[in-house]
């Protein structure tokens, strides 16, 4: 669709004075040069707006078309040449012309030579360099049209369905020195149809005829020859892709096939834990595990059985090198979508429109090429040609009339640089180096006319239609002129608006603030003209030749050579923004479409882009701010345009919200748009930039927030940078809206609730906070709060009031919003642990947030690149806390009485505790633990059943101070060394950690009356069994029968004030585990087979070396009873040993560990118990393999 509005005129037209009838004319920058029917071209220069005869070059005949080589500076013809044959056209190249004289000179001899032929007086000299030299070309035929190149100096020559490209090079004569500039025919393309209409621009040309029209790309290549006609070779052939880079130019340096693709994947093994030979190790039994402080949950699904993981089928997927896909969409793949595949070939259907024929590449084969680069030898090695666009009309519904090339770059363009010996080969590119940022070509017939971007992609940008039927068409840097019959019409361009987006998606941030290069066509301007027949764009200027006949008889024509001044770009937009202005109010579309059109003029010109111009960036802040205020307006589509052009002014949120608010006042309902509110959003939750609001901005910012979205105000109240705003005035907006929630029974949202807690708070109403704050569900406070750190902390120095309401009375809540955070790393470790930390020097061990929240924070597998240093910290902090002798406090111990002791679960650092760690000291027995604690008094309430029924139920005791010298082994008063004891069984313990541990115990003991190796050899002897049995409260049935359980009573008291053992031992199985195994064989020997179990994971010779120690200990006899130990135990103790390897290893390998004088009687059972488990073995695997036989067949 084109739009008409008459907002383009020239400044100024001007009349050349010219004495001979002017045949064609073409331009130059400043200069126009006129071609007559004197035989002879005469140069205009046009300066301060009138025309300057400069120069007079005489030619050889009749000109029927002139064009300006700029970068060779020198003047081609298309010459009429009359012979006894006929009409011919021939061209010629003329050099030196400047030299030819200027006007009222008489004119100098030229001299005349055929292009390619080598003369000895073509030595070069000091006339000679002022002499004007004329070279023809050879051309087969006549010429239909010539294009030159101006950023490489080629120029092309159509003769009938052939094009030559040509250039001016330097030459030497043989056995001389001298030199002399000759034209080389170096390309030779044959087209498949008769080419009317040629352009070129580096290495694209496009020719086209009256129903065909061709593009295509030339490449030169030194590597390997490809085949044009084979589609594979051609898809994988690097010098076709269309891949770019800086200048998005150059093709991708090398193609990726599937067959390289595929060969390069690599199954990559599951992550199986820290350790990696652990995981290969036996599991540890589930009864060697402790179920102290473990939470039963759900029963969990079982695992797949070996017979189902067989019926698995493994299948590979490998891709067809030689695969080619033929289809017959225009632009799309049957397997890609909308995307084109490299491996595919789109197929020209029969109801291919005309506008859709923008072919891929391969559809229609590229011309026949002949490469006389090596010299008259034809060639067609080392140069390929891909067809980049191609457009058919067999219907004859459209008749093409030019093709015209567009290059657009992304800097201003600079002086050309030398090429060197290895870029000589690619003659077709510029050595400018300025990268080229996009290609467009406009294709015009006699009544329209497409605009296709060629590079990077193909696709088509803009059609226009035309009032008359055109004649001939002029391309400036931001306007279309078109010669119809009547005059000249203007229209504005999209390939500078198009080479911005190309240049934004290169540097990969695109710019929603300008206008998109599918915006319609306008029609902006017409000037009248009678006769026009020939238009060529100069630098700020058109020339333009018109004739008329009068009488056709005589054939006398009136001719008119004509300059039009075009406006500066200030004057341009200015009568825009005018003509805008007119019909705002009663053509709103008209109106905001030519502010676009405005905002693409001033975006896309140099003056903006290369010279940044201030007053075209402050003219360019004025359309953006005009842009904006309309789409800002109600029942705007396009409302989220609104924000990127108010951004791109720079207009602030003050003058925004009083313009809504004045525009609204104006009405009888006020309105504000979504493209308003969108603004605000963007501005008022910017984390970029913080913006310091006025309150009486703020509180009309609500006001806009409670008609236009009252659903975002908690946003606004909470979030925003809008901070001083009434507390009043937002809490009675808040409330209107939430009735209006209730009036329609939808629930508040967290936001909301939060909103009210603090405007309460803001209020001082606590108790009204508090309340609020306890209705709103934790899993959705944590979502909010970590999503949106503000509302918890200021810039990670301190807590927000908020955040202190909910350490007092929701701390696990904040706690997990903390973690939260973490997480999404919105805040590290350290600044975690910053907030939270008191003035307090010893805050580490004594601070319970802090001891919960790195609970939390090693407890999950994710968080495994924070292990080293919370652990560290934790093991510090519950070290810290053993030793530390102060008792709990009030609520710690009436917390007891209701709350069931658990220690963390997951899949983090903390493990099940090992089983035998329940028989060290300070528990010795599991009963023990399960006990309530001493503090507390257990009394029997009556139940509900019955009368004579009745409940145990603890409360706290009032009179425990009868308890305190003593240690309470039930869980609650060893919570830090149950939860130590389960941080140092986790597979993902360190040596480093095990020795940190060690070194914070020792250093805790040097005060001690002895040491560590001295405890272990002197043990105090127990006074009265019978009396600590009676003050512990334990009777016979609770230790047990035998001796043993009396030694283990006794070990109770003896180490009721001893707990590291057991951590002690944990951190030698990491570090010295000879040392581990000598402490339980000397102190604990009946833990030995559980002990051997979790820690030797089915490592025989652990298991042997253990069995040599008990060996040994029992041999030595060094039992006593001041020890606890006996010959009873150590004998049980082995017994149990024996029994376990049964289960672990072998008959073989359980009959290599036995000591060479065991005794046979006392072995034989377990021997024939692990003979009986391996052959039931056997029969399983057996039984598995058939069943598994039988599936398969």
């Amino acid at each position: 669709m084109v739009r008409v509005f008459k907002c383009h005129s020239f400044a100024s037209q001007k009349v050349i004075q010219i004495d001979k009838e002017p045949l064609t004319i073409c331009t130059d920058e400043d200069r126009v040069f006129v071609a007559t029917n004197d035989c002879e071209i005469v140069v205009y220069r046009i300066s301060d707006g009138f025309p300057k005869e400069i120069h007079r070059c005489p030619t050889v005949s009749l000109v029927e078309k002139v064009i300006f080589n700029s970068f060779k500076n020198c003047i081609i013809t298309v010459e009429l040449k009359k012979s006894w044959k006929g009409m011919t056209k021939s061209v010629r190249v003329y050099l030196n012309w400047e030299h030819s004289g200027q006007h009222g000179a008489s004119k100098q001899r030229a001299r005349v030579r055929v292009a390619g032929k080598s003369h000895i007086q073509h030595a070069s000299g000091g006339h000679a360099a002022t002499q004007v030299e004329i070279i023809e070309v050879p051309v087969d035929g006549n010429a239909s049209s010539i294009a030159v190149c101006n950023y490489t100096g080629n120029f092309a020559i159509a003769s009938g369905p052939e094009v030559k490209l040509c250039s001016l090079v330097e030459k030497t004569i043989p056995n001389s020195d001298n030199t002399y500039l000759d034209i080389e025919v170096f390309l030779e393309l044959c087209w498949s149809f008769h080419v009317l209409s040629i352009s070129l621009c580096e290495e694209f040309i496009v020719c086209c005829s009256t129903k065909e029209v061709q593009g295509i790309r030339v490449r030169y290549d030194e590597g390997d020859k490809v085949n044009l006609r084979d589609p594979r070779k051609l898809l994988n052939s690097p010098s076709v892709s269309l891949g770019s880079n800086q200048d998005g130019s150059q093709a991708s340096s090398f193609a990726m096939s599937p067959k390289s693709l595929g060969s390069e994947i690599i199954m990559l093994p599951q992550h199986q834990g820290p350790d990696s030979e652990s995981s290969k190790q036996e599991p540890i039994p589930a009864r060697d595990i402790s179920t102290i402080g473990i939470r039963h949950g759900g029963k969990q699904s079982p695992k797949p059985s070996s017979a189902c993981q067989f019926m698995k089928p493994e299948t590979k997927i490998v891709e067809d090198e030689n695969f080619v896909e033929w289809n017959f969409l225009q632009g799309g793949s049957v397997l890609a979508g909308n995307n084109v595949r490299e491996n595919s070939v789109c197929l020209p259907g029969l109801h291919t429109s005309l506008t859709q024929s923008q072919c891929h590449r391969h559809i229609v084969s590229p011309p026949v090429l002949s490469d006389f680069s090596g010299g008259k030898v034809k060639s067609s090695s080392g140069v390929q040609a891909e067809t980049v666009l191609h457009l058919s009309d067999p219907q004859g519904m459209e008749e093409w009339m030019c093709a015209t090339l567009i290059p657009s770059h992304s800097g201003a363009l600079s002086t050309p640089v030398v090429l060197t010996g290895a870029f000589n080969t690619d003659r077709m590119r510029s050595s400018c180096p300025t990268p080229r940022t996009s290609m467009c070509c406009y294709i015009s017939g006699s009544r329209g006319g497409y605009l296709y971007q060629l590079l990077p992609h193909l696709s088509q940008i803009s059609l226009y239609k035309y009032t008359d039927q055109a004649c001939q068409v002029g391309i400036s840097e931001s306007f279309l002129h078109v010669v119809t019959k009547t005059g000249v019409e203007t229209y504005t361009s999209r390939w500078g608006a198009l080479a911005l987006e190309v240049k934004d998606k290169d540097i990969g941030a695109a710019d929603a603030a300008r206008p998109v290069s599918s915006l319609d066509i306008c029609l902006c301007g017409h000037e009248p003209f009678f006769g026009a027949v020939c238009l060529s764009v100069g630098t700020d200027f058109l020339a333009l030749l018109s004739k008329v006949e009068e009488d056709a008889k005589e054939k006398e024509a009136h001719w008119g050579l004509y300059v039009l001044h075009s406006f500066s770009l200030p004057d341009l937009y200015k009568d825009m923004l005018t003509f805008a202005e007119r019909i705002r109010v009663t053509g709103p579309a008209s109106y905001i479409h030519l502010l676009q059109e405005a905002h693409l003029l001033l975006a896309s010109h140099p003056l903006h882009i290369h010279m940044r111009d201030a007053e075209v960036g402050e003219f360019l802040q004025q359309v953006s701010r005009l842009i904006g205020d309309y789409f800002s307006q109600p029942d705007q589509d396009h409302w989220e345009s609104a924000w990127p052009f108010y951004h791109r002014s720079g207009v602030s949120v003050q003058d925004v919200v009083t313009n809504a608010l004045d525009t609204a006042s104006k009405t009888n309902a006020q309105e504000f748009g979504k493209g308003l509110v969108d603004f605000l959003d963007h501005e008022l939750f910017s984390l970029e930039e913080y913006i310091n609001l006025a309150p009486q901005t703020c509180n009309s910012i609500l006001d806009i927030y409670a008609v236009a979205a009252p659903d975002k105000l908690s946003k606004i109240i909470l979030l925003s940078n809008a901070k001083k705003y009434k507390p009043e005035n937002a809490l009675r907006h808040l409330k209107t809206w939430l009735a209006v929630q209730a009036s329609s029974e939808r629930a508040a949202s967290t936001l909301d609730r939060l909103a009210l807690v603090q405007l309460n708070l803001q209020l001082c109403e606590v108790e009204s906070a508090c309340e609020e704050l306890r209705s709103i569900q934790p899993p959705g406070l944590v979502d909010v709060c970590a999503t949106h750190p503000a509302l918890l902390h200021d810039n990670l120095s301190s807590f927000t009031a908020l955040a202190q309401l909910m350490r007092q009375h929701l701390s696990s809540t904040l706690l997990d919003s903390l973690v939260e955070m973490v997480d999404q790393g919105s805040m590290s470790l350290d600044s975690l642990l910053l907030l939270l930390k008191s003035q307090s020097p010893t805050d580490l061990p004594h601070n319970t947030h802090i001891r919960e929240v790195l609970e939390i924070l090693v407890n999950s597998k994710k968080r495994e690149l924070m292990f080293e240093e919370s652990v560290g910290l934790l093991c510090q902090a519950y070290v810290a806390r053993i030793k530390d002798k102060s008792q709990m406090s009030y609520r710690q111990i009436s917390a007891m009485a209701v709350q069931k002791f658990s220690l963390p679960q997951g899949n983090g650092h903390f493990a099940a505790r090992f089983a035998w760690l329940d028989q060290l000291p300070p528990f010795w027995d599991q009963q023990r633990m399960m006990r309530p604690c001493q503090k507390l008094e257990v009394k029997h309430v009556a139940g509900s059943k019955g009368r004579g029924s009745s409940m145990p139920v603890p409360v706290m005791s009032r009179h425990h101070s009868q308890t305190r010298s003593q240690k309470c082994p039930c869980c609650w008063c060893n919570e830090s060394l149950l939860k130590l004891q389960s941080l140092l069984c986790s597979p993902y313990l360190t040596a480093e950690l095990a020795k940190s541990v060690m070194k914070q115990i020792d250093q805790g003991l040097k005060g001690d009356h002895h040491s560590y190796k001295a405890e272990t050899r002197s043990i105090s002897v127990a006074q009265s069994d019978d009396a600590s049995s009676a003050e512990s409260g334990m009777s016979d049935s609770d230790v047990g029968d035998g001796s043993a359980a009396h030694v283990s009573r006794s070990m109770g008291q003896q180490h009721a004030g001893d707990c590291w053992d057991s951590v002690r031992l944990l951190c030698l199985c990491k570090l010295d585990l000879p040392q581990a195994i000598e402490i339980v064989v000397d102190k604990y020997p009946s833990i030995a087979g559980s002990f051997g179990i979790c820690s030797f994971r089915g490592d025989v010779d652990k298991f042997t070396h253990l069995m040599r120690s008990m060996e040994a200990a029992m041999k030595t006899s060094c039992w006593s009873a001041d020890k606890g130990t006996s010959e009873e135990i150590y004998v049980k103790a082995y017994k149990e040993l024996l029994s376990r390897l049964t289960e672990l290893v072998s008959p073989y390998q359980l009959l290599q560990m036995l000591p060479a004088d065991v005794n046979l009687y006392f072995v034989l059972p377990y021997l024939c118990s692990s003979l009986e488990r391996a052959h039931l073995d056997q029969l399983k695997s057996k039984i598995v393999d058939m069943g598994q036989e039988l599936m398969k067949s």
